[in-house]
């Protein structure tokens, strides 16, 4: 994806934990749209536009924050559930299934 922009986001969100190799160590509740329509150009120069949902989209979302100067800090409502890794493993993490 060359130059990416999210031209269409879903009202409905996710909060999900999220964390990043920008800020290490720390995981942090981060609401992202739950579906995404995203417009850009290929390698080889052609337009194209993509939707996407669920984990995939919060990923997409994710990296455009990148490009855009931001980390998942940014989205974050409040930092009360910023946490470090080992406390997220220890006490937040879904039980295997």
């Amino acid at each position: 994806m060359l130059n990416p922009v999210v031209v269409e986001r879903s009202a409905a969100t996710t909060l999900d934990w999220e964390g990043c190799f920008s800020v290490p160590g720390y995981l942090g509740l981060t609401p992202r749209a739950e579906r995404i329509t995203v417009r850009c150009t290929t390698t080889a120069g052609e337009t194209v536009t993509s939707e996407f949902t669920g984990y995939t989209a919060r990923v997409v979302q994710h990296e455009i924050d990148h490009l855009d100067g931001l980390v998942y800090l940014d989205r974050m409502p409040d930092l009360t559930s910023l946490t470090t890794a080992q406390n997220y493993l220890d006490h937040h993490r879904p039980a295997p299934s």
